[in-house]
């Protein structure tokens, strides 16, 4: 019988060496050090303390092996109403840290393209009940009597407890006026930012809008020494962190004789895009012409 037994604890691939336990490791350098798959039917306790659902195994700021969040913002509170002057979020029980990013409106376009809204990002340590501020940026509206478009409104998120105060500023408008003897076609400016001394924030980061684009003309000879006229208005520039959120210029194509003038083509512009997109440009003759900048969003990670 004792000879069954010391064969039996010969043959197991289990090695003790200076009090470390290797399974299939007859070297082992850790207290357990096992060579192959292990199969857990229960849980895994790391330092005496279960995960919940959702959490991952990793190593916290003090390099020791916890049960963690893989993203510290797992909801997100969206704002995009003009309607109101401000709205109001307050911070829910248990969240300990924001992340909110935030575009201005777009400005409007003209002959060129307007400016896209800036966008800001900030993280910012919280407390429960905590109240946040915000205000919405507006778009530019067309101006089709005028030589000025309007710019975007800025958006804004502040506190006074929590020492925040930070515009992501709209996009300018774009404008034509007279510089004897050509029309000057000035696009909108891309929008940037505002923070108010004394704001406290971590991990600021600013992108600015993106500037409108000017009009062109190009021209395309036809036989008898005759020529389309293209006129190709802006686009309007793209909000901060975003593409493709500037509206599309339109396109206008004219057969020139002499004196005599006659529209082949005519393609209104399109309105931007959301969120901050500047709009784009258009000749005064446009159907249906929307030159006005998108509004802007704010968005809270928690």
């Amino acid at each position: 019988m004792k000879k069954i037994v010391i064969i039996l604890l010969f043959s197991l691939p289990l090695f003790v060496f200076s009090q470390n336990v290797g399974i299939g490791n007859p070297s082992p350098n850790e207290k357990l050090d096992v060579t192959g798959n292990i199969n857990v039917t229960g849980t895994i306790k790391a330092n005496g303390t279960d995960g919940t659902p959702g959490q991952v195994l990793m190593k916290n700021n003090s390099n020791i092996l916890a049960w963690a969040n893989i993203c510290d913002y797992k909801n997100m509170a969206t704002f995009v109403d003009t309607s109101v002057a401000s709205a109001i979020w307050v911070v829910p029980v248990g969240v300990t840290k924001v992340w909110v990013e935030m575009w201005g409106g777009g400005g409007a376009g003209f002959l060129a393209g307007g400016g896209g809204g800036a966008y800001v990002s900030f993280f910012r340590n919280v407390t429960d009940g905590n109240i946040l501020f915000i205000e919405i940026g507006k778009g530019g509206k067309d101006a089709p009597t005028g030589a000025f478009a309007q710019g975007g409104t800025p958006s804004r998120v502040s506190s006074g407890p929590l020492n925040i105060s930070i515009y992501a500023n709209g996009g300018g408008g774009a404008s034509s006026s007279v510089v004897s003897p050509y029309n000057q076609d000035l696009p909108g400016t891309g929008g940037s930012y505002t923070i108010f001394p004394g704001s406290t924030v971590d991990g600021f980061f600013i992108l600015t809008g993106q500037a409108g684009q000017p009009l062109k003309t190009e021209y395309n000879l036809l036989p008898a020494n005759q020529y389309n006229q293209i006129d190709i208005y802006g686009n309007g520039g793209d909000a901060g962190n975003t593409q493709n959120t500037g509206g599309y210029g339109g396109v206008l194509t004219r057969n020139i004789n002499g004196a005599v003038t006659t529209n082949l083509a005519l393609s209104p512009a399109r309105g931007s895009s959301f969120p901050g997109g500047g709009g784009g440009g258009s000749g005064s003759g446009f159907i249906n012409t929307n030159r006005a900048g998108s509004n802007g969003m704010v968005i809270i990670h928690y």
